[in-house]
């Protein structure tokens, strides 16, 4: 087989690929992990799935939570 046939096979392989629709939920899924990746304050990559300050009013919330079961138990 030519090299450029070789070629040419594997860019229609992905572009069946990209055709089906699992195909298209995964390119979405792989677009979507790309974008949520971002830096921290402390200059590590990380996955941000959800915004920080979405982050600290659900941590704000457990903790509440957390210290007024244990208000309730006397500890």
């Amino acid at each position: 087989m030519h090299k450029y046939a070789r070629n040419r096979t594997r860019a229609s392989l992905g572009g069946k690929i990209l055709r089906q629709p699992w195909g298209r939920a995964l390119g979405i899924a792989a677009l979507a992990l790309i974008t949520a990746c971002s830096t921290s304050p402390t200059g590590r990559n990380q996955l941000m799935l959800i915004s920080p300050e979405s982050a600290i009013v659900q941590s704000k919330q457990a903790y509440l939570s957390t210290m007024g079961e244990l208000d309730k138990e006397n500890k």
